[in-house]
């Protein structure tokens, strides 16, 4: 019996175990979702998100404008716009 340790051939030995460790996953799994079935959370966390374009800043934004020379007049249709510069 030797007394070395080596990290390869541990891996190895627990890849060839993965029934063993897959069991365990599934077994947790299971677990968690029990728990979570039989003691529901008493609290529901919400959020409103917002994603909006600020055309106001098109004005501001030298650097854009510089490099790209956009022709763009129409606020209301930014997006459409935007695809077209693609």
């Amino acid at each position: 019996m030797t007394r070395t340790w080596s990290l390869a051939e541990q891996i190895y030995r627990s890849f060839h175990r993965w029934p063993i460790m897959l069991a365990f996953c599934l077994a947790g799994g299971l677990i968690g979702w029990l728990a979570a079935s039989l003691w529901p959370a008493t609290y529901r966390a919400t959020a409103d998100i917002d994603v909006a374009l600020n055309p106001y800043r098109y004005y501001e934004d030298t650097n854009f404008q510089a490099l790209l020379r956009p022709k763009y007049s129409n606020l209301d249709d930014y997006k459409s716009w935007q695809m077209s510069q693609l």
